[in-house]
């Protein structure tokens, strides 16, 4: 009777082994020397936490080497090798280690990226993809020698356990930098790295130059720009500031929790946590709070509009530089002219007719600093723009305010907001005259929208009123026909009836009833009753009866 069940039992003990043999001889966790990676082929971290290979993030045919959450319905890349220069598939790139130990993606043959290894590396260098995401370079016969590693060379995102700071002595910082868009991992215009000022606290800086977010300082349990930060008890803080280093890093108390902080495509920080209810990732928070507060996020002459619905435009006059950017809501390479300018000596001449000209654009708030000149008027001001090549624009308001190169960091604020100023935007005649037209074309279709949209309320109205009116005119109708009847509301007979409270018979059509009229003469009055078959008989009763004289 056991025999059965043993067999069983081996049946299924010889499946579960071939199976881990798929998974020991199908599936690694090194690259090494001898053994290289190209093609479709990945390496997984020993628990399968992460997974690494090449990967195309849109339709160009651009590819990258990159690691990415393995665990996860949707592929969310966290580190990019070559986020600067793409590979092509065709070109049968390889990721391997040279004779030097360092890792080096070539295609056809020529090298791409390198791990450039500032320390000595060995000929018996291996690259390891750990289970924290981290990809490592170390000696293959000593595991606690590594020469370098991915975690200090970070793209757009930090993972649990991550440390992120800088070496006081070196000044070698790890430096978050923010892709060009969803589809183009190379560097956009954002980065997020410690301070390299205060080296105190992490800073968000805008093309190296303009700092438009601070973390602050470290209280013992948060950074005091992150005010509910100490509130998460999901996580566990660790941070280090002495002479030789700053460094901060958390970790998921329930490793289970799946969850990143990135440099977004259009420069704020955010916290995002995966969702295996709705397969998607959940924004926790993000910093600065305003799109609009992030510098220059709708990059040249490109506009923040401020308030609930904020979102990124181009001034009159210009278009984006990047339509598939803007179609993905990455604003930051801006806008460029529909026309250049033409900045011709006609400009020069009021006897000639002006090649540019200046389109206005309402309640402005900037941050550049604009050359200010004393002025007499508007005019004046509108005059030196003209005269000089550079000038893009001006403002005046006691002063004359003028801009000689790109306008960045431009906000329009709401209405009733009286902070910003009225801008003069420098276009071709050609562009202002499009302008106007747009203008007046919109204030056309608005005009005709009014008239359109007040006839069909009027028609609304008539064909209402109509059809009231003939309504009643049915109805009395339907009583009349020249028999001169009278026709009365049923609320006034009921109230002669005493809502038919005085009942005198019973017709083949419903109940009679006494009633009283106003001049006191006594009336019957009949009230029909049971189904609508029996109405058209009882108008044909009615109007019999009022050929006659009833006296009661």
């Amino acid at each position: 009777m056991d025999f059965p069940k043993r067999t069983h039992l081996s049946f299924t003990s010889l499946i579960f082994l071939l199976h881990l043999c798929a998974i020991t001889f199908g599936v690694t966790d090194t690259i090494s020397r001898t053994q290289p990676l190209s093609g479709d082929l990945t390496i997984v971290s020993k628990e399968g936490n992460f997974e690494l290979g090449l990967f195309s993030p849109g339709n160009n045919g651009n590819f990258y080497v990159g690691i990415w959450f393995r665990t996860i319905s949707k592929r969310t890349i966290i580190w990019v090798a070559n986020r600067d220069i793409p590979v092509s598939n065709a070109s049968f790139p390889e990721l391997t280690i040279t004779m030097d130990g360092n890792l080096v993606l070539s295609s056809l043959g020529a090298p791409i990226w390198s791990s450039n290894s500032t320390r000595k590396s060995s000929r018996s260098s291996t690259a390891v993809l750990l289970d924290s995401g981290n990809l490592i370079l170390r000696d293959q016969y000593n595991s606690s020698d590594i020469f370098w590693q991915s975690f200090d060379h970070p793209t757009d995102t930090v993972v649990s356990g991550q440390w992120f700071g800088i070496d006081k002595i070196t000044r070698e910082y790890q430096n978050r930098v923010s892709w060009k868009n969803q589809e183009d991992p190379a560097p956009g215009p954002f980065s997020f790295h410690a301070d390299l000022v205060t080296m105190s606290q992490y800073v968000s800086i805008w093309n190296h130059s303009e700092v438009y977010w601070q973390s602050g300082n470290w209280t013992g349990k948060a950074f005091t720009s992150i005010p509910g930060m100490p509130l998460k008890s999901d996580y566990i803080y660790d941070f280090i500031n002495n002479s030789r280093e700053l460094k901060f890093r958390w970790a998921t108390k329930d490793v289970s929790i799946i969850t990143r902080i990135i440099l977004s495509i259009n420069g704020q920080l955010q916290r995002l946590t995966w969702s295996s209810d709705s397969e998607e990732w959940i924004i926790e928070w993000y910093f600065p709070a305003a799109l609009c507060d992030v510098y220059s996020v709708c990059g040249p002459f490109g506009v923040c509009r401020t308030g609930s619905d904020e979102q990124c435009f181009c001034l009159p006059g210009f278009r984006p530089a990047s339509a598939r950017s803007w179609d993905l809501r990455a604003w930051s390479q801006g806008c460029v002219r529909q026309t250049d300018i033409q900045c011709a000596e006609s400009n020069k001449s009021t006897d000639t007719k002006e090649s540019d000209a200046f389109l206005k654009i309402t309640n402005i708030k900037f941050s550049q600093n604009p050359v200010k000149l004393k002025v007499q008027s508007m005019e004046e001001c509108r005059s030196i723009c003209l005269s000089n090549c550079s000038c893009t624009a001006y403002a005046h308001k006691q002063d004359c305010n003028i801009w000689n190169s790109e306008l960045w960091d431009l906000k329009q604020l709401p209405n009733g907001n009286t902070d910003g100023l009225d801008m003069y935007i420098r276009l071709a005649a050609s562009d202002t005259l499009v302008q106007d037209s747009e203008k007046k074309a919109h204030h056309v279709r608005l005009i005709v929208l009014i008239a359109v949209l007040g006839s069909i309320f009027m028609a609304l109205c008539a064909l209402s009123i109509t059809v009231k009116m003939f309504q009643r005119t049915s109805s009395k109708k339907a009583f009349s026909d020249n028999y001169s009847l009278v026709v009365y509301d049923y609320s006034f007979l009921q109230h002669c009836t005493k809502n038919f409270s005085d009942k005198v018979g019973q017709g083949s059509f419903g109940s009679v009833f006494k009633g009283l009229l106003p001049d006191s003469k006594l009336i019957a009055v009949k009230k029909l009753q049971g189904m609508k078959q029996g109405e058209k008989q009882f108008h044909t009763e009615v109007r019999a009866l009022g050929k006659f004289t009833i006296i009661i």
